[in-house]
């Protein structure tokens, strides 16, 4: 093989760590836990969800000016996690709004029929169970629905408090695994500890995986047809 003759181009685009960027990490059995951002990225290093934005609105002006198969996938793409300047990119990713959307939220007021309860336009999704099949609903990763509802970032809860006195510390670091629970009670995985270790089961709705189907908080998702505001 002649590596001369191959016609492709390898692009290395350095990207910051978990500790040098704000957002969400993830374990394989889906437990996430929101990280603040702990130093500067050396060199030219960038978190992620910048160098795609970067990324996405070149491509997009290259659609927008030579066109090209299914452009309307790329040039009406909504892509609004942040302040926009005038020519409508970005000045910087605002992270906390990626993870909302991947929550998930209401499109349109809605009173779902199961449990009677009425939700407004722009309400967060308080769980996956009132995720709608009428496209009144939007979440970027159903299973984590909750994950940054009512109550806030849960993933960034610090509690340290066990009423209990078991060993569940119910708004402790780390808490979630999905599938997401309600917000009262205590989600259905059976707790397991680790020896040596309190026992910090998962908290209702938390987690986000890192998959290609379930996006990190680092991660921008992307969505169509924007709803009004």
């Amino acid at each position: 093989m002649d590596s001369k003759k191959i016609k492709t181009e390898v692009f290395m685009l350095p990207c910051a760590v978990s500790f040098e960027k704000e957002g969400s990490i993830t374990n394989s059995g889906r437990l996430m836990q929101w990280r603040n951002k702990a130093v500067e990225p050396p060199g030219e290093a960038r978190p992620d969800a910048e160098i795609i934005t970067d990324l996405y609105f070149r491509i997009k002006e290259l659609y927008e000016k030579e066109g090209g198969p299914f452009k309307e996938a790329i040039t009406r793409l909504t892509w609004n996690y942040g302040s926009s300047m005038i020519d409508g990119r970005l000045m910087h990713v605002d992270i906390h709004a990626v993870a909302k959307e991947i929550n998930g939220y209401f499109l349109a007021d809605k009173v779902d029929a199961a449990s009677k309860r009425a939700f407004k336009k722009g309400d967060p999704v308080p769980s996956f169970a009132f995720l709608q099949d009428d496209g009144s609903t939007s979440s970027g990763c159903w299973i984590y629905c909750n994950s940054y509802a009512d109550k806030g970032n849960m993933a960034a809860r610090r509690g340290t408090k066990d009423p209990s006195g078991s060993g569940f510390i119910p708004n402790g670091p780390g808490a979630g695994r999905s599938t997401a629970g309600s917000s009262t009670t205590a989600h259905r995985s059976t707790p397991r500890a680790t020896p040596g270790t309190p026992n910090v089961p998962s908290s209702p709705g938390m987690g986000r995986s890192g998959s290609a189907t379930c996006r990190t908080a680092s991660e921008t998702p992307v969505r169509e047809d924007p709803p009004s505001s």
